[in-house]
């Protein structure tokens, strides 16, 4: 029906004779008057909410950052992880460690690295060049202190053959068919043998090869040879395990400093685990500082200044966490207070990193205790006492959980849109009725000028026509 009235009204104008005014524009320009603080409202508030649920989000998100890093030492296995640093890991380090490896600093100085024999023969033409017209034996003699004689038969008697028969020996020497390359396109064969002194080895033969001679010998078998905290120490390789408990030391170069090699059982770990925490909770106050003062420039800056007691429920809620003591103190240690963890005067943590170290020094156990209850995958439901860090994850879960009131802040946010959305619909429709009434009324004034104007020309022209008869 509207929708028959507005075409009537348009077509009536378009005739003329009205008053000239575009009643189409009035009528929307007075409507749109009306509408536009009202619009301008509701749309304020709904940047406003949506605000607060970024705002809301960013709390949240920034707690589980909190929470990552708690998690990073709740488990006392985390924290029985050993670690090593080399002050030079070009000439020895350690490759493994396990929880046993017992904390401390090694003073390692290299002399000498283990190193196998390298022995080549003389040069060939060809990889199947005939060295014998029948088949011959090699007599291999490996090591140094105990010797084993070895006698291999060749019976293909080329340089390929020979490499063959070596290799299918299996004796600890193994064999090589190296293309030289040269102007000559020759070949050689290269022996090697075990690293260690007791992986040299000499090679006979009624054909000469050429192993025998002196020259030949590219490298000679050694033992790595080193001091160890003041122990002159020789091993057969490069790899040692039996001088620390639980931990493999790797020889890889000689040199004429000495090298330290530090152990730490999970200390160096726990430590920047608790420097990322300790940041991660001050980006979250800095968060939550920004969102409810209305002069922050930042991103959604003063999104929450209406909620500032719920902001600071919240950061409240996580400081007592961290600060509480734990169910699982032990001996001297009950917080995070006495790993030398306080706040400064804007309510920031600092990690005091002097007496983290001497507790670690002194304490090392006992902090294990208080962060872990000395075992691994706490959760809400476990009955027994919960370490500290645990107690912090699950109050972080209780505070962004669905039950929580960053979840119900949100929620409350989040029905406040959908609302204002409703309201908005519901101003435009409103609106749009407003502006067919103005329609109405304004068609109706330019009916009422028509039939006036119709008017006013009609005596006109009867006026006009009365003074002409008397002009006769």
């Amino acid at each position: 029906m509207t929708e028959n009235v507005s075409i009537s009204q348009s077509i009536l104008t378009s005739l003329g004779g009205g008053s000239g005014i575009d009643i189409f524009k009035l009528a929307r320009d007075l409507a749109d008057v009306e509408k536009e603080p009202k619009q301008l409202a509701i749309q304020a508030s709904i940047d406003k909410s949506e605000a607060s649920i970024s705002g809301y989000a960013a709390i949240s998100f920034q707690l589980g950052v909190v929470k990552n890093a708690f998690e990073s030492f709740d488990d006392v296995s985390e924290l029985a992880t050993s670690e090593s640093t080399s002050s030079n890991p070009d000439v020895v380090e350690m490759t493994t460690i396990s929880g046993e490896t017992l904390r401390g600093t090694y003073d390692i100085n290299v002399s000498q690295v283990a190193t196998e024999q390298r022995t080549v023969s003389t040069t060939f033409s060809s990889v199947d060049q005939s060295l014998n017209d029948e088949s011959f034996d090699l007599t291999i003699s490996i090591g140094n202190q105990s010797v084993t004689n070895n006698t291999v038969t060749i019976d293909t008697a080329t340089p390929d053959g020979i490499v063959t028969s070596i290799n299918s020996a299996n004796i600890g020497v193994t064999a090589s068919l190296v293309r030289l390359g040269n102007s000559s396109d020759e070949y050689q064969i290269m022996l090697q043998g075990d690293k260690g002194s007791e992986g040299a080895f000499t090679i006979s033969s009624s054909v000469d090869l050429g192993f025998g001679e002196s020259s030949n010998t590219l490298q000679a078998a050694g033992n790595a040879q080193f001091v160890f905290n003041g122990l002159s120490i020789e091993r057969e390789t490069n790899e040692i395990s039996d001088l620390v408990n639980g931990a493999t030391l790797t020889i890889k170069a000689p040199s004429e400093e000495t090298v330290s090699v530090r152990v730490s059982s999970g200390e160096n770990l726990l430590k920047g685990s608790l420097q990322n925490m300790v940041t991660a909770y001050n980006d979250l106050k800095g968060i939550m500082d920004a969102l409810v003062d209305s002069d922050s420039e930042i991103e959604n800056g003063g999104a929450l200044v209406n909620d500032y007691s719920g902001v600071r429920f919240v950061e409240q809620q996580i400081r007592d966490a961290i600060f509480d003591d734990a169910e699982t103190a032990s001996g001297s240690i009950s917080s995070l207070r006495d790993l030398g963890v306080s706040t400064d005067k804007n309510g920031k943590l600092v990690l005091d990193e002097e007496v983290f170290d001497d507790v670690l020094t002194n304490d090392y156990d006992d902090v294990k205790m208080m962060l872990t209850a000395g075992t691994d995958n706490q959760s809400e439901f476990t009955a027994t006492s919960k370490g500290l860090a645990q107690s912090v994850i699950l109050k972080v879960d209780e505070l962004v959980g669905n039950d929580g009131i960053i979840a119900d802040r949100k929620e409350n946010a989040e029905s406040a849109v959908e609302d204002y959305q409703e309201d908005m619909i519901k101003l435009e429709e409103r609106m749009e009725l407003l502006y067919e009434r103005y329609l109405a009324q304004f068609t109706a004034m330019e009916s009422l000028v028509r039939e006036m104007n119709n008017t006013r020309d009609y005596l006109e022209d009867q006026f006009e026509m009365m003074a002409n008869v008397g002009k006769k």
